[in-house]
């Protein structure tokens, strides 16, 4: 579970942000993983009351007395009104306490999601929240019900001439439940008000009936309270004629969760839900237990009082006390109003339910449940259908004579059933997993908690049982109890629609790659491959669209070769002359996933990923600063090697004689040998960028605008859209050089295009095809190698414009996607530079330059991206940044409000800023961050999490119901915000687990960071899982994956007995991710060669199964013990030393294989190793321990005698 769910965050505000604050309660629901979407107006009086009147103990008691009095006598009345309100107050604690740490409308479903472990939470907590919904929706009913037959009984208490009809009880029922519906869609506004108002009536009504009862009536012996048991239910067995009589006694004691399902409609909810709980359950009890004595004592006979004429005994207890029409009349209408009263706030508390429900995706028809009125502000659908539902229960009150107690036995079972499952995994999940801070302000303990929860357990599973029992014997059609039929059914039908749709959902998850008959990812899963075959190239005709989904049907192997190639001709139809020359290898081409269909763009066969970049370029810079991801599992391989597990023995070659980019895989060959445009030698001589066809280029372009423009709008492809026909006519003309001339002499045959525009269109392009690839490919290589030169002629001149800054920063978004962080860090400083050579970093020159408002808000755009890009580059690089804050005008525009994500990116650079300066110099020999500036840049951190607009809040998976499709741009702004932010609390954290006395030091903030990893594992997993966002762009999430990865193994490796079990899982998902991988990605080949270092470690071991594990001098060990003992109060963290040469590690590890210079290999092999190497750490320290530091300066030592303890002693010397 994420740390930032657990921790109170009400005291928070907000940092860098320009746009309304945000509340407490906003900021916990969004660490939540929700929006605050509904309008918080209810008081604490005001949920209170609410809670009082839905509850109406007092009223409800009087309604169901008739039950009890029936199996039991007055006794069993009160000895089990007794003991259902200590039972009710421990419940409600129970509940209470899980409330106060999850403050959400979805209440008992929400709290299961977050208490169960992973494997069962997505259905766990779907049972309970449909469990909870019908629960809720039939003991509403049952105060509508209630309401209603009341209503026919004064009638029959008035009129003698009255024949009541069942007909006429049930339209009275649905007459009540149209009223409440009225008040909960039209005068939501004045509920608060309302339920102050049924308030007072529920207290003022409650001291006048008791003063007349104990005034005017005549009153029974004690020993017909207390001990006069009469058994008239027709049971042979008083004890469970007793047992059955529960049901007057519990179903008084329901509905105080309606506050957990308001908490999103009231401030400080998490520590006022609680207190409305709690405090109506003991308000009530108190004036229940009171109501009850004083009613027993003022029953008269018993036999009069179950033969009453209205059905209701306490109507003829008022009438017999009073002796008048009018004054037993009006003592009804008090109970009546209060019912009326119940169920329009059950109806509210319902809705809410279903609402939160739909809103995470669970119900049918969940986009039309989960919407809320614009104009109402509350959720009109959800509300509508709740009624509907209550309003055909009545259909059962027209056959049974006993209707009203299979409703409120329907009642008991909903709602203690959803209470039971809460409690049980806090029980013994919760309490296990959560530490004193994870509590909200409500707590119960250690101790009175779990005691509290096994009472609230008994006791609902008891009533349960009993409440199917039928109230009367024998047993007929008529007086049957069917509420085990109902609720049952309603069950059935939830558990046949979650599994319909999570098969529906994994159908559509098959994504197949090139040259396989089964996907990857069902091949992880075990899962039966669907797919839809034929290569999206083009925008697909609807027709094509169906007839290409009707070949679903049929398992791919087992389309012939003809069925496939008539298709594809159809699906190629419109491409150009050089597309149609690759029609006869276009059946190895492979298919994309339904979901690809859906989307805007499609990938071309023509772009398949190969390495070409020149050798003599480093890929990486060489300086490995403390930022960057490879720094931290540095930091792991000091700690194998203190555990005498070699890395590689070889010498490390040298910047110099680093081998050159590695030859593509047969594969990626013959995929680049499809991708030539044209083998014709007429087109050799054509610029790149006319060797693809037109509509290709807009397909493209439309790729790079949702890319890369939709998050960084420092250009306008639309504008370049427009005029690309143009563009591609200046090209075309430039091919002959006197034209070209004409052109330069200014000629207008093309006024308004210059060769920077042309420049603009091939970056666009060869990012595009890039992303799509993963990787540089011939075309996109040329294509910015015809830019290349361009720019540096540019580069060279006097002046600079807006477009050569955009160029430049183009190219540096695509060398990120290369792989080559290096060159795009050097490509954002000269965008930096270029930003202040022309003044877009002051306000006063900005303005100067661009007179025209739409120029000037395109370069204030332009310079924020080139802000937030150099901040991102260098903390990939763990490089200086190229533009500092104190340049900047403080009074400097920022983008506008229809850029939020930009202007989250901004704050964000601010933030990275901070934490940059935070961070201790590279050479220092400890890695520590104060105390202080930890808890203020963390501090800063979350609220800038706070500050992300509500639609750009992420959907949290860890509750198991986030959504699973979501529109794909959102989505991935989503994923990013959200990974940032807990990247960067990563580094604010990460020293923590850079040692094992750090780990000692600090147990909690390790648990937090290691916390905070798990988290980034999640939420990469779920991505993963539910859309293309993160296959298509590994290089963008790769980094977060590789920071999280390497927490959790400093944290195994330093403290194994602590970390290991409870970061396995998640580790294992990781493993599932990185498995999914296309071995010839960058992605896959950059982890390679970050883990491939660690492997022989693994050897040493014996865990790959091809060495024994090395024995343990004994001497040695004890030696090295010692010295644990002496260092371990230095708190050091061992970094590598300036100077030396970091790559020896990882370049060392030759003997791995023809692979390790290659491709990464198989990836099933890769994620073998992963976990082997988590073993590794996860074991190491047991059985060889050795100091908790190692000494600075040991990265790129080749040869070394590791195991020489005057050489290690030696080392750490420096370090001391």
């Amino acid at each position: 579970m994420d740390a930032d769910m657990k921790k109170d965050t009400t005291t928070l505000g907000r940092v860098d942000s320009q746009t309304e604050p945000v509340t407490g309660d906003d900021l916990r629901l969004a660490q939540l993983g929700h929006t605050q979407e509904l309008k918080r107006q209810y008081s604490l009086l005001a949920l209170s009351a609410l809670c009082l009147c839905l509850m109406a103990t007092w009223e409800a008691l009087s309604t169901v007395i008739a039950q009890a009095l029936l199996s039991g006598g007055a006794p069993c009345l009160f000895y089990n009104l007794v003991l259902s309100t200590i039972c009710a107050v421990c419940i409600a604690s129970s509940l209470g306490e899980i409330a106060s740490i999850y403050p959400t409308a979805g209440g008992q479903y929400h709290w299961v999601a977050a208490l169960c472990p992973p494997s069962t939470r997505s259905a766990a907590a779907f049972i309970t929240g449909w469990i909870s919904v019908g629960g809720q929706v039939v003991f509403t009913s049952s105060a509508a019900f209630a309401a209603g037959l009341q209503i026919q009984a004064l009638i029959i208490l008035n009129d003698d001439a009255y024949i009541p009809a069942r007909w006429q009880g049930m339209l009275f029922y649905w007459a009540v439940l149209m009223y409440s519906l009225v008040m909960n869609i039209w005068g939501q506004r004045l509920l608060p008000t309302a339920n102050l108002v049924s308030g007072i009536l529920h207290v003022v009504g409650f001291v006048a009936i008791l003063v007349v009862l104990g005034v005017m009536a005549p009153k029974n012996s004690a020993s017909f309270v207390f001990t006069e048991v009469t058994n008239s239910s027709g049971w042979e067995s008083d004890g469970v004629s007793w047992l059955v009589g529960l049901i007057s006694a519990v179903y008084p004691y329901l509905g105080y969760d309606a506050a957990c399902h308001l908490a999103e409609e009231m401030p400080n909810a998490s520590r006022d839900v609680p207190i409305a709980m709690v405090g109506s359950v003991v308000v009530n009890g108190i004036m229940g237990l009171i109501y009850g004595v004083v009613l027993l004592f003022s029953t008269g006979p018993l036999e009069a009082l179950l033969s009453t004429a209205t059905g209701y005994p306490f109507m003829q207890i008022f009438m017999d006390v009073t002796k008048s029409h009018g004054g037993a009349t009006f003592m009804s209408i008090v109970i009546i109003l209060t019912a009326i009263a119940a169920t329009v706030a059950g109806i509210t508390s319902t809705s809410r339910t279903l609402w939160a429900f739909a809103r995470d995706r669970a119900t049918p028809y969940d986009q039309h449940l989960s919407k809320v009125s614009v104009t109402q502000q509350v959720p009109v659908y959800s509300i509508v259908l709740v009624t509907v539902l209550q309003m055909l229960l009545g259909f059962i009150y027209l056959g049974n004579t006993t209707a009203f107690n299979a409703i409120l036995s329907m009642a008991i079972i909903g709602m203690y059933s959803s209470y039971i499952i809460p409690i049980v995994y806090m029980l013994f999940c919760g309490r296990k997993n959560l530490g004193k801070s994870d509590y909200g302000p409500f707590k119960l303990g250690p101790t009175l908690g779990p005691v509290l929860n096994v009472v609230s357990l008994i006791w609902m599973v008891v009533v349960i049982i009993f409440s199917t029992f039928p109230s009367a014997m024998p047993v007929t059609p008529q007086n049957m109890n069917y509420s085990i039929v109902v609720m049952s059914g309603w069950l059935f039908f939830g558990v046949v629609y979650y599994v319909c749709n999570e098969c529906k959902k994994r159908k559509l998850k098959c994504i197949k790659e090139d040259h396989q008959t089964v996907c990857r990812r069902c091949l992880v899963n075990g899962a039966e491959c669907i797919f839809i075959p034929g290569p999206q190239q083009t925008p697909v005709k609807e027709k094509d669209r169906e007839r290409a989904e009707r070949t679903t049907t049929q398992p791919p192997q087992d389309q012939t070769l003809s069925e496939e190639v008539a298709i594809l001709r159809e699906q190629v139809a419109s491409l150009t002359s050089t597309l149609r020359d690759l029609s006869s290898k276009i059946a190895h081409i492979s298919t994309r996933s339904p979901a690809a269909l859906a989307g805007p763009q499609h990938p071309s066969p023509l772009y398949t990923s190969e390495s070409n970049r020149r050798p003599s370029e480093p890929r990486e810079p060489q300086f490995v600063g403390p930022t960057r991801s490879a720094f931290s599992l540095r930091i792991a391989e000091t700690s194998l090697t203190r555990l005498r597990m070699q890395t590689g023995d070889e010498e490390h070659p040298g910047p110099a004689s680093r081998s050159a980019s590695p030859v593509a895989s047969p594969a990626a060959s013959e995929a680049s040998e499809n991708a030539t445009p044209s083998s014709s030698s007429s087109r050799k001589n054509l610029d790149c960028l006319l060797t693809l066809d037109f509509d290709e280029i807009v397909r493209l372009l439309d790729v790079y605008t949702e890319e890369v423009e939709s998050v960084y709008p420092f250009t306008s492809m639309r504008d370049v859209s427009l005029k690309l026909q143009r563009i591609l006519d200046f090209v075309r003309t430039s091919q002959n050089p006197s034209l070209a001339r004409e052109h330069r002499a200014g000629d207008e045959v093309h006024p308004a295009i210059e060769v920077k525009d042309v420049q603009i269109v091939k970056v666009a392009v060869a990012t595009a095809i890039v992303m799509e690839a993963q990787g540089p490919n011939p075309i996109s290589t040329k294509l910015v190698d015809d830019v290349e030169p361009v720019v540096c002629r540019v580069s060279g001149e006097a002046f600079i414009d807006l477009k050569e800054l955009q160029i430049m920063t183009m190219l540096s978004i695509y060398w990120f996607h290369c792989g080559e962080e290096l060159l795009a860090w050097r490509s954002i400083g000269i965008s930096g530079r270029e930003a202040l050579e022309i003044g877009l970093h002051r306000r006063a020159i900005l303005r100067e330059n661009f007179k025209d408002p739409r120029e000037r808000d395109l370069a204030v755009r332009c310079f924020w991206c080139v802000y937030v890009l150099d901040r991102r580059w260098s903390f990939g690089t763990s490089l200086s940044f190229g533009l500092i804050d104190r340049d900047i005008d403080p009074e400097l525009p920022e983008p506008g409000e229809e850029y939020p994500y930009l202007r989250c990116m901004v704050s964000y650079g601010r933030l990275c800023s901070k934490v940059w300066d935070a961070l201790p110099p590279f050479e220092s020999a400890s890695q520590f961050i104060p105390r202080d500036t930890v808890a203020l840049l963390d501090f800063t951190t979350q609220n800038w999490l706070a500050s992300i607009p509500a639609d750009l809040q992420l959907r949290h998976p860890r509750l198991g119901l986030a959504p699973r499709t979501q529109p794909r741009g959102v989505h991935r702004l989503r994923a990013l915000l959200y990974l940032r932010g807990n990247h960067m609390r990563t580094l604010i954290h990460r020293h923590h687990v850079l040692s094992a006395a750090s780990v000692r030091a600090d147990t909690q903030a390790a648990r937090l960071v290691t916390d905070i990893a798990l988290d980034t594992i999640a939420v990469l997993a779920h991505l993963n899982e539910t859309s293309d966002i993160y296959a298509r762009q590994q290089n963008a999430f790769n980094y977060f994956l590789m920071s999280a990865l390497a927490v959790i193994l400093l944290a195994v490796c330093h403290a194994p007995g602590v970390f290991t079990e409870p970061c396995k899982e998640s580790f294992a998902r990781a493993v599932q991710l990185v498995k999914g991988f296309s071995r010839h990605g960058h992605a896959s080949r950059r982890l390679w060669k970050t883990i491939r270092g660690l492997l022989p470690g693994v050897k040493s071991l014996g865990l790959r199964g091809d060495a024994e594990v090395a024995p343990v001098d004994e001497d040695q060990a004890t030696a090295a013990a010692v010295a644990a003992d002496v260092r371990e109060e230095s708190e050091q963290v061992p970094v590598p030393a300036q100077g030396r040469r970091v790559d020896a590690a990882w370049d060392g590890y030759d003997d791995a294989g023809p692979q390790t210079h290659g491709s990464a290999p198989d990836m099933f092999s890769m994620g073998d190793d992963l976990m082997n190497l988590f073993d590794a750490f996860g074991q190491a320290n047991a059985g060889h321990p050795a100091p908790p530091e190692f000494p600075a300066g040991f990265f790129g030592v080749a040869g070394d005698s590791l195991g020489d303890p005057e050489e290690i002693s030696r080392r750490f010397q420096g370090l001391i």
